[in-house]
């Protein structure tokens, strides 16, 4: 006689075989909200990008992470974190949003468009020990203006508010990162590349910001801590502070944006191998 054991609820995470009941439900969810049904490579790319962060122990420092996949609406505006459709559940707010905007490549910008999308999410209190950045899968169109691809500020004045988030490949005319920084952006010091395809982030540890091509650190800034303000908005594919309309569009297509807290470095590598996985299982 045969038995069959069945544990409802368990995580076997420790053992690298994840939780599939967050992925499952986020599935059945937009299924239910007709935004289309993924494909079996897609519920699999899914599938495996959750099971490595959860193991790599990143899935709950996660506080907001869009993943992108299928090619609505629906399906792209929801946090994958906590997958309701609600502002409070950090849901993406899409503006001068078309059909073709969605692909399966990801979010499509449009700097003519004035493309956007809002996430709902403002950050308050210090910025200590945060991050925040993306995974492009199409390159800046060449262009002498700035372009953000993240990018949020609660006051007009970066001189004298360091509640500011600036996360780009082209502005002006170098790829920058600002997370809680007294004055102008952290810059890489290395050559500008508008086409690149890949993991941009910044990170704050404790004062120390940090900006990321991939794996490596292209640049480090100090910062002050804790902010003078708070409630920093975080748009996708534009800027926007308290007293100026969104501004520098991007034309980039987003495969991938996140926000979290308490990544070390490791983390950071750990988490971005895991993304350009991710996106490259899906073709990206």
């Amino acid at each position: 006689m045969k038995f069959k054991l069945i544990i409802e609820g368990a995580d076997f995470s420790s053992f690298g075989l994840g939780q599939s009941s967050d992925v499952s439900t986020y599935i059945n969810n937009f299924n239910a909200l007709g935004g289309g049904t993924l494909t079996t490579n897609e519920k699999t790319a899914l599938q495996s990008y959750y099971d490595g962060l959860v193991s790599a122990n990143l899935w709950d420092k996660i506080e907001v992470l869009y993943p992108f996949i299928g090619s609505t609406a629906t399906y792209h505006k929801y946090n994958f974190k906590n997958y309701q459709d609600t502002d409070a559940a950090y849901r993406l707010t899409f503006s001068n949003d078309v059909t073709s905007a969605h692909t399966a490549s990801g979010y499509v910008g449009d700097r003519n468009a004035q493309r956007s999308a809002n996430s709902n999410y403002y950050w308050t209190g210090t910025l200590s020990s945060t991050c925040a950045g993306f995974y492009n899968t199409t390159g800046e169109v060449a262009d002498t203006n700035s372009r953000v691809v993240m990018g949020g500020a609660s006051t007009s004045s970066a001189s004298t508010s360091i509640s500011r988030l600036v996360l780009a490949r082209n502005f002006s005319n170098v790829t920058q990162g600002e997370l809680a920084r007294t004055t102008g952006g952290l810059t890489s010091g290395t050559t500008l590349d508008r086409a690149k395809i890949g993991f941009l982030a910044v990170s704050n540890n404790s004062g120390t910001v940090k900006l990321w091509d991939d794996t490596s650190i292209v640049g480090t800034a100090s910062a002050t801590i804790p902010l003078t303000g708070g409630n920093v908005p975080v748009y996708l594919l534009a800027y926007k502070n308290s007293t100026i309309e969104l501004n520098y569009f991007s034309d980039v297509t987003l495969g991938t944006a996140f926000i979290a807290k308490g990544f070390t470095d490791s983390d950071m590598v750990n988490f971005s191998n895991l993304t350009k996985a991710y996106n490259q299982s899906l073709g990206r």
